[in-house]
């Protein structure tokens, strides 16, 4: 049995070993495709006249993910500047909100000047239409109000017990959802709202998008004492083509102006409260790197398809663009998602390496392996650890500074932050602590409280019986139904294909293995089992007769007296008797022959 368990070991520390290599092997593999990938596009852009026949979003582009190569970056510098309009808008044959964005996202991560594209891009705003607007003023006991409009008269209002207003403010605030806000007329929004009251009381701003139903409450809340008072003034602004609103263009304009650590706060409430008009650009993207809200982050990760990449439903662009906009987002949040969704595009590259067009494998590379501008000294001033690298977002949530001096290899609005992000526990993150033995219907999130926060449904392991479980199937095969899949997935194969080969071959090591370890038992059983066959069975004796063996009378015996006894045959008693019978009978035979 030593042997046994030490070959046992021995057979487990290769498999651990085989695992190991197996690992390496998948790191460099994955490190070989990132840099095939690079050379395509190099070789891509090299095609096009060093960026010179790309549009001006391509040269955005490439220049994000080339900028660790010197050359690269000079060429694709030299030619987005000629695509500008005075280096301050692009394109040059009319200028535009996202690749006006993308091209100061470009500059700046190159550490070029982008001021001029900066200020275009503010002077862009307009102020949205379609969203309407509440105050909101909350008491814990019964209060008397007054409300004056840019310091003109003031208007007293009652809030009650239950919080109800009594009357309306004047013509620019007017009772709604039953009596408990006060609506502003849109004719007042650049008014200022200075509110006092004779109980401790808070104020807010709510929004919402017309002809919805959710309402999205401010970021800042104001609260006073008895006798205080508090300000508040509707700041919502767009950026727009024309006079109409562009969302597209709002989202990369909000992300390139945070970029250059510019105040975009007036901005969200339209971004936020249009976003589910405009899911087709992945909003939530945008908002979860401009605010660090966790909502937008597990809105994010729940739109991610069974196969593991992000497809919006009507979007205008493909899978690689929206999955690169979702990793940018993601590039530091902690989730097996985003290593699934790494896995599956090093294992969907073309031959040549690249993922369709320059904009789609510019974008990928930016977004989930970036490299360090050739023009910047990252190794030297690295942002860790005297930083944090954190979405700008998130460093604002924690009150922390903004250290430019310092840098970080990242993607979007990645910066180093003088505080690390704050980690939620997991009810905040909208999340279920599941058991050791569940699993997620969602994705796993890092939370403050536990490793196995889920976003989504806990539930018990399920057995799936199907080999090969894929959102779709490929051309070559065709949907089983003999096994059963996670859900969203299907059990693909070719017709008539079958496994168990599979189990048998792993049936067949698991008896080779106990044979080797019990090989001493099973040695000793075989030779009892050949010794039982080889020996020659003894003949089975003779049964018995049935019957009586008669005695005549003894002498002075009467018929009245009994004559036998029975008594039963022994085998050599049989023996005897048969042997007597047979003389009987040859001596009556000899003397019928002499007659």
């Amino acid at each position: 049995m030593k042997k046994g368990a030490l070959l046992l070991i021995t057979l487990f520390a290769i498999i651990l070993s085989l695992s190991l290599i197996s690992a390496e092997v998948n790191d460099t593999v994955s490190s070989l495709n990132v840099e095939k990938a690079y050379t395509c596009l190099k070789n891509k852009v090299t095609s096009k006249g060093n960026c010179n026949d790309l549009s001006a979003e391509e040269q955005a582009f490439s220049l994000l993910a080339l900028a660790y190569d010197k050359t690269s970056q000079g060429n694709c510098k030299s030619s987005l500047d000629l695509s500008s309009k005075e280096k301050t808008c692009w394109p040059s044959t009319g200028c535009k909100l996202k690749e006006t964005a993308l091209s100061t996202l470009a500059l700046n991560y190159i550490g070029q000047d982008s001021s001029d594209a900066q200020s275009w891009l503010i002077a862009q705003n307009a102020t949205p239409d379609d969203l309407v607007w509440y105050l909101q003023i909350e008491s814990n006991e019964k209060t008397t109000c007054k409300i004056s409009i840019d310091s003109g008269a003031d208007n007293e209002i009652t809030i009650d017990e239950n919080r109800k207003i009594n009357r309306d403010a004047g013509s620019c605030l007017t009772r709604a959802q039953d009596n408990y806000w006060l609506k502003i007329s849109s004719s007042c929004y650049n008014k200022k709202f200075i509110v006092s009251c004779d109980k401790q009381f808070l104020t807010s701003l709510l929004y919402k998008k017309e002809n919805s139903q959710t309402i999205f409450v401010s970021s800042k809340t104001s609260q006073a004492s008895a006798g205080g008072s508090t300000e508040e003034k509707v700041n919502v602004k767009c950026f727009a083509s024309g006079s109409k609103c562009d969302y597209e263009g709002s989202l990369w304009a909000a992300l390139a102006l945070s970029n250059s650590k510019q105040d975009i706060s007036s901005f969200l409430p339209y971004l936020s409260a249009s976003a589910q008009d405009n899911g087709k650009y992945l909003p939530d993207a945008f908002l979860y790197t401009l605010t660090g809200d966790e909502v937008y982050a597990n809105n994010l990760l729940s739109q991610m398809t069974p196969s593991k990449y992000w497809q919006a439903l009507n979007s205008p662009y493909s899978k690689y663009y929206d999955s690169a906009l979702a990793l940018m987002s993601l590039y530091a949040y902690n989730s097996q998602d985003i290593e699934d969704a790494k896995n599956y595009f090093l294992s969907n590259q073309g031959n040549d390496g690249c993922w369709a067009g320059v904009s789609d494998t510019s974008f990928l590379l930016y977004s989930i392996w970036p490299k360090s501008p050739a023009n910047i000294d990252y190794a030297n001033t690295p942002c860790v650890p005297t930083g944090f690298c954190v979405s700008s977002g998130d460093c604002d949530t924690a009150g922390g500074e903004r250290i430019s001096s310092l840098h970080c290899t990242a993607p979007g609005n990645i910066i180093c932050c003088s505080k690390n992000a704050i980690v939620k526990p997991c009810i905040e993150k909208m999340g279920t602590i599941c058991t050791s033995t569940q699993e997620c219907a969602g994705s796993f999130v890092t939370s403050s409280d536990s490793n196995n926060c889920c976003v989504g449904e806990c539930q018990e392991p399920q057995q799936y019986t199907c080999l090969n479980c894929k959102a779709s199937c490929d051309s070559s095969e065709a949907e089983l139904s003999t096994g059963t899949c996670p859900l969203n997935e299907i059990c693909c194969g070719s017709a008539g294909k079958s496994y168990w080969w599979i189990w048998l071959l792993i049936i067949l090591i698991i008896l080779a293995v106990l044979a080797i370890i019990f090989r001493n038992k099973l040695r000793l059983w075989w030779f009892e089992f050949r010794g039982k066959f080889s020996k020659k069975a003894p003949p089975a004796p003779p049964q018995a007769p049935q019957g009586l063996i008669r005695r005549p009378f003894p002498a002075g015996s009467g018929p009245n007296q009994p004559s036998f006894q029975p008594r039963q045959f022994s085998p050599q008693t049989q023996r005897s008797v048969s042997k007597t019978s047979e003389f009987d009978d040859t001596l009556k035979k000899l003397r019928e022959m002499s007659k």
